[in-house]
């Protein structure tokens, strides 16, 4: 069976500082309760092969894992197969998300593929440990330590807003894809294509600085993480591909963020689409004021509707 998990700690420090903490392996026995040894095996700018030798029961255990780092969402993609007995796999992502200059949230979401028979075990060992990270993670980040912030690149953006309402609201209110003609005022209708249990596939038409433009989005419910990952198979102009994931994060009882992260490639070729814009660069600014301006909006949208 699937199990999908979510944890999150608000850390008094800036979002790169957690960051830091987070991909920096060398510190984590001094940073991690259970945690004896890490050697980093084998590392690149964006990825990272670590060993890490861990307190288990009455004795200790060592496995290596797959890291994926996504600098520009402040973002960890780890992977492990077969971790124990009964387990199939155990993907995890993390998430560094800022509140405001001197906060942030750390998230971590686990998706796991267990046999029935394992998937409690499963569930209270990841409670019982990712809570003891968390708690970890936050004490290190309240010592000063130099961080950089991430700069982001031409082809990803973020957005936030903080919504005074409770975590099952929002989500409901972003998986809701009919509602968007009313609440996006960009958003002139929605025709949806197909529905199959948590997947979507919704046309989107919209109006694209004067014009009438539309494009295809595939959408991936996962409620217990309150997540929704989408992608384009019918990009919008300019586009060759863009996907990105939505994410509501529970605060307080009626107070949680909004995340969404956005990341998309060009057209090698962006001529004869619209007047005055001829080169890749040219597009690529269009897109992302487009992108940057309607997801403000959007934002701000769904904030004033779940109040």
């Amino acid at each position: 069976m699937s199990l999908e998990l979510s944890h999150n700690i608000v850390c008094p420090a800036p979002a790169e500082r957690v960051y830091a903490l987070l991909t920096d392996p060398a510190g984590w026995p001094g940073i991690l309760t259970p945690c004896k040894a890490a050697r980093v095996l084998s590392a690149t700018a964006t990825t990272q092969t670590v060993e890490l030798t861990m307190t288990a029961g009455t004795g200790t255990a060592t496995w290596v894992t797959e890291r994926v780092l996504r600098p520009e969402f402040y973002g960890v993609e780890e992977g492990q197969p077969r971790p124990m007995p009964r387990v199939e796999r155990i993907d995890t992502s993390w998430r560094v998300v800022a509140l405001d200059p001197n906060s942030c949230v750390l998230l971590t979401e686990h998706v796991v593929d267990a046999a029935d028979d394992a998937a409690a075990h499963v569930r209270t060992m990841i409670h019982r440990n990712i809570g003891g990270a968390l708690v970890d993670y936050r004490a290190a980040s309240e010592k000063p330590r130099a961080a950089t912030p991430m700069a982001m690149p031409a082809t990803r953006i973020r957005h936030t807003a903080q919504c005074a309402a409770d975590a099952d609201t929002v989500y409901g209110i972003v998986c809701d894809t009919r509602s968007w003609p009313t609440l996006f005022d960009a958003c002139v209708g929605v025709e949806i294509v197909r529905e199959d249990g948590n997947t979507s596939d919704v046309k989107v038409f919209a109006e694209q600085d004067g014009r009438r433009v539309s494009w295809e989005t595939r959408r991936t419910h996962h409620p217990a993480l309150r997540r929704v990952d989408y992608m384009l198979p019918v990009p919008m102009p300019f586009v060759a591909e863009m996907a990105g994931q939505w994410r509501v994060i529970p605060l307080e009882a009626h107070r949680c963020l909004l995340a969404v992260d956005r990341w998309w490639t060009m057209l090698d070729d962006v001529t004869g689409i619209r007047d005055g814009i001829e080169t890749v660069t040219q597009a690529t600014d269009f897109v992302r004021s487009y992108v940057n301006t309607n997801a403000g909006a959007e934002m701000r949208a769904i904030a004033a509707v779940a109040r």
